[in-house]
């Protein structure tokens, strides 16, 4: 999933247009995604870290995504979600939802897809 720019994942109560941090929970063989408010943390140092892996406990690994926007919403409840990689767009979600200080990391990991 890491360098798709869309993907479908469940979840219910979203609605288009709607943006957050899509955050990767494996445990075991089971992967679950979820669009948040908030980036996943670092283990221990509670750093957030909106793009790479912030460690495993207890067996659930969780692994930030970078930030995302609702695209569709299936009649199942299904939802389609592209990923932000315009820097304006990117910079907006980022001011709405009170984390402007992850630019830099979001474009550092967009260079990086781009090479």
């Amino acid at each position: 999933m890491t360098t798709e720019t869309t993907a479908w994942i469940h979840k219910t109560t979203l609605m288009i247009g709607q943006a957050g941090f899509l955050a990767e929970i494996v445990s075991g063989s089971v992967i679950r995604h979820r669009l948040r408010d908030h980036p996943p943390t670092e283990y221990g140092t509670y750093k957030p870290r909106p793009v790479g892996s912030c460690g495993t406990h207890n067996g659930v690994t969780h692994i930030g995504r970078g930030v995302w926007r609702v695209q569709t919403i299936a009649r199942n409840g299904r939802v389609e979600i592209v990923k932000v990689t315009d820097h304006n767009e990117l910079e907006k979600v980022l001011e709405e939802l009170g984390y402007p200080d992850l630019l830099d990391d979001l474009l550092y990991d967009l260079i990086g897809q781009a090479e």
